[in-house]
């Protein structure tokens, strides 16, 4: 009688009988080592997930620390992680470096034709009104495009965010250039679109850094990008179209600039096309996966209309240079490998190809934001020709490689 005590004292310690543990009071495993339960209380500082019976790191963001590197809920995996969108915060502000969100009091919030404070219940109507707050992040809301009076001066440290998607916000200025990088300022700019600015759409100057993710720099009456000495220059995942004097113009800087198009820049009174480069250090240049097409130049410069290198060779992976009618639109002096061209003949160099048809996807104008505009169709002698890379992604954030070798250009072509 009293063993038969015991066992029924032993198994009313454990909340759901199992035959693996439930001889060890309160602690009860399933088959695959998972613990069991039926309430939070069950499960220390995990919580329980119903009806599965399971205990789980969390099932929303509730369950997760705001405060930590850890704030967004992995519905998937039930597990605390970073942050990787601004929707995953609070704050509506994600620094996706570190993973954490910021505070609302980190954040200066804008709204086209707002008056506010810039405060998330109270958003103001300029990034010039954003910056002058002093916070590190500037954060666009909505659809319409904001539109500042004049250029805005960038002297400090500051992030600048949108929205990914649909919702991508448009800043844009009556001014001659939308964002001017000064001094020693780094500036970064993710999930925008700088648009229509009556000059350049951003211009570095000094020993400024720019870094921009997931940019669009579009319809600018001069360049997309616009240096004449700089720090650095990043870019990942970028659509800088159809700016009339150039889509790059890079003097006296270093760049890294990957997964990117640059594509029907310039025009007949245009001496640059795609991308000119002079003054960077070779050693401090990473160009790769990026595709370069249907830009225009004038004169001498019509022949290197897609990437002129000043002079300057550096290292060029796995990209795509085309040009109208199928021409040669290459500096003689830039240095590719694993790269399609359009033309008669490739460059020298490991791996580069010619072909008479890209086979891109949508080339209108306009179509910039447009999730097929000069991707890679089905055929296109692109694929699976690209080099061995550390790049694991393409431009829409897509695994790299999806068939036997990655694909050139920066677009992946998903089977």
């Amino acid at each position: 009688m009293t063993r038969i005590a015991l066992f029924v004292v032993l198994l009313s310690a454990c909340k759901i009988r199992n035959e693996q543990s439930c001889d060890i009071p309160g602690v009860c495993l399933d088959t695959d080592g998972g613990q069991v339960c039926t309430g939070d209380p069950d499960c220390g500082d995990d919580v329980c997930k119903l009806p599965e019976g399971r205990c789980v790191g969390c099932i929303d963001a509730a369950d997760c620390d705001s405060a930590s590197t850890s704030p967004a809920c992995n519905t998937t995996t039930n597990s605390c992680e970073g942050c990787k969108l601004s929707e995953d915060c609070a704050s509506q502000a994600c620094d996706v470096v570190t993973g954490a969100c910021f505070t609302t009091d980190q954040v200066a919030y804008v709204q086209a034709n707002a008056t506010g404070n810039c405060n998330d219940m109270s958003p103001c109507g300029t990034v010039q009104d954003a910056f002058d707050t002093g916070r590190p992040v500037i954060k666009i809301q909505g659809t319409t495009p904001v539109v500042d009076a004049d250029k805005v001066t960038i002297t400090r440290d500051v992030l600048v965010l949108g929205d990914p998607g649909a919702t991508l916000p448009i800043v844009r200025t009556s001014g001659p250039v939308m964002f001017e990088v000064t001094g020693t300022a780094s500036l970064t700019v993710r999930d925008l679109e700088i648009s229509l600015i009556p000059g350049d759409g951003i211009k570095i100057l000094d020993e400024a850094s720019v870094t921009l993710d997931h940019v669009f720099l579009l319809g600018n009456t001069k360049t997309g990008v616009s240096t004449t000495e700089g720090k650095l220059l990043v870019m990942r995942g970028c659509v800088v179209a159809a700016n009339k004097k150039g889509g790059l113009s890079l003097s006296d800087i270093d760049f890294e600039i990957t997964n990117t198009m640059l594509v029907a820049n310039g025009a007949t009174d245009s001496g640059i096309g795609g991308m000119r480069s002079a003054g960077h250090d070779p050693a401090k240049v990473i160009f790769e996966f990026n595709t370069i097409a249907d830009n225009l130049t004038t004169g001498v410069a019509a022949t290197k209309s897609g990437v002129d290198c000043g002079g300057t060779m550096f290292p060029a992976h796995n990209n795509i240079v085309a040009g109208f009618n199928n021409s040669f639109v290459l500096d003689t002096g830039c240095s590719f490998d694993h790269s399609l061209f359009t033309g008669a003949t490739a460059p020298s160099g490991q791996g580069n190809m010619a072909t008479t048809d890209v086979k891109f996807d949508d080339t209108t104008n306009g179509h910039e934001r447009e999730s097929d505009f000069y991707r890679l169709k089905v055929g296109s002698p692109a694929i699976d020709q690209a080099g061995a890379s550390e790049i694991t992604v393409d431009i829409d954030g897509q695994s790299r490689p999806q068939g036997l070798e990655p694909d050139m250009g920066a677009d992946e072509v998903m089977p």
